[in-house]
């Protein structure tokens, strides 16, 4: 009898699994061809993430706010309590899912973009540790410590390059950082 009860459960679970899915593909279905872009492109944040670095990775030119903004408008990318944006977990799984396709011309594009604007802080940040007090960035220690999950996520990106690649420097300063 015991087994008959999981069995059920896992069944209702699939289900709701299944009908999630199912909504986050319609939904899916519904943008217009950027907007599906800018979605799976924002799936390479591993957290949530500023305005600014959503632009520069979504990579659309003058239109990626525009694009983000309406995904927000249409609730697939929600703003945080800090004022950060960020995606649910289970929407930026099937968005991950469709990067593939979105890429299928220049694969790994959007994780590059990613991880040179992350190497770009992290330059920064190592820069201004050996900086004299006046001439450093108010505040980047606290924008490094609150892009940790996106320095980790480019880090593990670059990481998984070859050597030969030219990601040596930018896997060296994102490690620093």
């Amino acid at each position: 009898a015991g087994q008959t009860v999981l069995s059920g459960v896992t069944r209702r679970a699939e289900s709701r699994h299944a009908t999630l899915a199912s909504a986050i593909e319609w939904s899916f279905r519904l943008l217009s061809p950027d907007e599906q872009i800018a979605l799976a492109r924002c799936s390479v944040f591993p957290g949530s993430f500023t305005i600014e670095a959503a632009d520069e990775v979504v990579g659309l030119g003058s239109e990626s706010i525009a694009w983000i903004a309406a995904l927000r408008d249409k609730s697939l990318i929600h703003p945080t309590d800090d004022g950060r944006l960020a995606l649910y977990l289970s929407i930026r799984d099937y968005a991950r899912a469709r990067l593939a396709e979105v890429e299928a011309s220049e694969p790994a594009a959007t994780h590059r973009r990613h991880a040179q604007f992350f190497g770009d802080l992290a330059r920064r940040f190592n820069a201004s540790r050996c900086l004299p007090d006046a001439l450093s960035e108010p505040g980047l220690y606290a924008t490094v410590r609150r892009e940790k999950e996106n320095l980790t996520g480019a880090l593990t990106f670059v990481s998984s390059l070859p050597d030969a690649d030219a990601s040596s420097a930018l896997r060296a300063e994102l490690t620093v950082a």
